[in-house]
């Protein structure tokens, strides 16, 4: 992405504010201290395990022109007096949320951007990715200039870079929101997670439209509850007074907002109730995708895509009717639809001319990996559906034997191996995940990922559906807090090439 001019005086920056301030210019906000810094306004917070003072101090190493130290007058002293010592002469400024949030000054910084741009959030506990580069795909083909800013990476379609969060911190996040409007961006597509919205990083983003896939469990690491993880994900349409408002009439938790008074429009989608404001009419499972009918507040869209999966549907349906709020054209839709591709990582199919068909899906949950195991079935010709998949390591526990129950009810032969196991013992958690499973006997454990591909590989036949579950567009595998190059995609096709499938 493209560097940005920007100048600020901390006086005038910090004014709406309360804070004190110094008269020094400034041209980058930053709160990682393994940037560069170099004429920056360092922000240094607090953590359980951090000192916001170490980082200052790396930062101003590093040419930090001032530093915004979370913390009171004293803190701000001790450390401005430590920094003489160490021969920078950089000012402290204390602050607490109370008197700032990180999104108000990043927004302020960088010329609120959202608000001279169309915003899309995308919220949900499945389907988020996978509709938002939709959205973008088909904004892209209506000839918008549409980023996508989520899991599988940031920017525009086929300059995407890599993302640290499904929703950025804010300070990064507003800054790349002024990077793309630098760059043109007229639309801007995002995923919303609920930790981005507990942790106020959302919180100055105008947003002109947000929809909701669904709730399924999932990070109840974080939230403690699903109460609470519902709790958060309602806060967008509740507490950002977003204009357009569209959630998912099928699902019994996302529905209760329809039921509620707003000021706001508010919309229902469905793919089984034809009452709602958008609905599916009609559709058909071809061999090479979808045929589909929606209909939108009366009006019928007709789609031909090569998309798999009931799932994708909804996602479609909800990316679809999110356009139609905003204004654009059925006959421009159904147009765009035509160069519509599936999302990396997402019911991808590795193409083969001959033999097993294997496809690559994120889904790391159970409701997800039950999604992604019907949409196998709805496409399945002949043959037998096999699924490969592990649990993440130091993530919710108690979601591995309900993937166990999951597979071994839509799946006819079952590979467990390692996912991302982080810290976690990576035979530990497979032993977690076998307690799920009331039998074995079609059950094979494989601790290491490759082997495990290539052995799920090697065992299907022709006509075979081979599901890779759980990493998707990841292109490495995470152990022992290390990243190493790893990509399910690469080594399907490896396999494949050894069967003379490829």
């Amino acid at each position: 992405m493209s560097h940005l001019n920007l100048t600020w005086n901390i006086n005038e920056l910090l004014a709406p504010f309360g804070l004190r301030s110094f008269d020094v210019e400034v041209n980058a906000l930053s709160q990682d201290s393994r940037e560069s810094q170099d004429g920056s306004l360092f922000i240094a917070r607090q953590g359980a395990k951090y000192s916001g003072s170490e980082f200052a101090m790396q930062a101003a190493s590093k040419g930090a022109k001032a530093i915004l130290l979370e913390g009171n007058e004293e803190s701000a002293n001790l450390l401005e007096a430590e920094l003489k010592e160490q021969g920078y002469l950089t000012p402290v400024i204390a602050w607490d949320n109370e008197a700032l949030s990180l999104s108000a000054l990043a927004d302020r910084f960088y010329h609120s951007p959202s608000q001279t741009m169309v915003v899309v959030g995308v919220t949900g506990t499945n389907g988020k990715t996978s509709t938002a580069h939709f959205m973008v795909q088909l904004l892209t083909a209506m000839g918008e200039k549409a980023a996508l800013l989520g899991t599988i990476g940031i920017g525009f379609l086929g300059q995407l870079e890599s993302s640290s969060h499904t929703t950025l911190e804010p300070v990064l996040l507003q800054r790349t929101l002024a990077t793309l409007r630098s760059e043109g961006a007229t639309h801007v597509v995002m995923e919303v997670s609920s930790h981005a919205i507990e942790q106020g990083r959302i919180d100055q983003v105008a947003f002109d439209l947000v929809g909701y896939t669904n709730l399924t469990r999932d990070h109840l690491d974080y939230h403690g509850t699903m109460d609470a993880y519902a709790a958060a994900k309602a806060r967008l349409f509740r507490d950002y007074a977003v204009p357009l408002q569209i959630v998912n009439a099928d699902d019994l938790v996302t529905q209760a907002l329809l039921d509620e008074s707003t000021e706001q429009q508010r919309v229902g989608f469905s793919t089984t109730n034809q009452s709602a404001w958008a609905h599916l009419a009609s559709h058909a499972f071809r061999p090479d995708g979808l045929s589909l009918e929606f209909n939108l507040a009366g009006e019928i869209a007709r789609l031909d895509v090569p998309l798999m999966g009931s799932f994708n549907v909804a996602n479609l349906l909800l990316a679809v009717a999110s356009l139609k709020l905003l204004g654009f054209e059925i006959s421009d839709i159904e147009r765009a639809a035509t160069q519509l591709k599936s999302v990396p990582g997402r019911m991808e199919l590795i193409e083969v001319k001959q033999g097993p068909i294997v496809i690559v899906d994120y889904a790391h949950t159970p409701d997800a990996l039950e999604k992604a195991l019907l949409a196998c079935r709805e496409h399945l010709k002949d043959g037998a559906v096999s699924v490969l998949f592990g649990c993440g390591g130091d993530r919710d526990q108690g979601k591995r034997p309900l993937m166990a129950q999951v597979a071994a009810s839509y799946a006819d032969s079952v590979w467990v191996t390692s996912d991302n196991p982080r810290t976690e013992n990576p035979q530990a958690i497979v032993d977690q995940i076998m307690t799920g499973f009331a039998s074995q006997e079609s059950v094979k454990q494989v601790l290491g990922r490759a082997d495990a591909i290539d052995l799920a590989i090697a065992a299907a036949n022709e006509g075979d559906i081979v599901l890779l579950a759980g990493k998707g567009h990841e292109e490495y595998q995470e152990i022992n807090g290390e990243r190493l190059p790893f990509s399910d995609q690469a080594q399907a096709r490896r396999a494949l090439a050894a069967g003379g499938w490829l």
